[in-house]
């Protein structure tokens, strides 16, 4: 069934004729869905476990309401890791200042965003992490993540971070260092085949 029909079968000038109404939008088929969590109550972690390692490539796409304005968002992989185990190298840039870079060595985890946010606004983020199955190379991932704040701040975080295992990624948990994961999170898993 299409995705959006009119009576008249008309185009959609707002998309600028791209879109034809009665036609389906198309849908890149290498991205499959693997898992989401919505979260209904405050909680202190959400994770995406028993991941298969029949994909290429795996990515997550987060909306994160904190009960903290300075949440610490952190990803972990197989159940954590121990300092020295992961290393991100970052850099942000607040309200369109100069960026800000730096890394983060002596943590078990990978840092999602910066430690600004607010309670009001979701911290947004995509994290893609390439070849996470092979059994041969430390794994790597990216991240891109927007941080808002109720003051009219606008904070852009980009990061890469290795986790110094050669082991596939069978679980990945998201956490905050400070406060909760309110509800109204949401949280998507995609397995990637190309």
């Amino acid at each position: 069934m299409p995705l959006i029909t009119t009576r008249s079968n008309a185009s959609a000038r707002g998309l600028g004729g791209l879109i034809t109404f009665g036609t389906s939008i198309p849908v890149d088929s290498d991205f499959e869905s693997i898992t989401t969590h919505a979260v209904t109550s405050a909680t202190t972690s959400i994770t995406f476990s028993s991941i298969a390692g029949t994909y290429k490539h795996l990515q997550i796409r987060g909306i994160l309401l904190a009960s903290n304005a300075y949440p610490e968002p952190k990803l972990k992989i197989n159940g954590g890791g121990t300092a020295n185990t992961y290393n991100t190298n970052f850099w942000y840039s607040a309200n369109g200042a100069d960026a800000v870079a730096g890394s983060d060595r002596a943590s078990g985890f990978a840092v999602i965003g910066g430690n600004r946010g607010d309670t009001t606004y979701p911290h947004s983020f995509l994290i893609n992490i390439p070849d996470y199955a092979n059994t041969n190379k430390f794994k790597h991932g990216y991240i891109m993540s927007a941080m808002p704040k109720n003051n009219g701040d606008r904070i852009a975080y980009q990061a890469a971070f290795s986790h110094e295992t050669t082991s596939a990624i069978t679980s990945i948990e998201i956490t905050v260092g400070v406060g909760n994961i309110n509800a109204n999170s949401h949280f998507a898993l995609y397995g990637i085949n190309a």
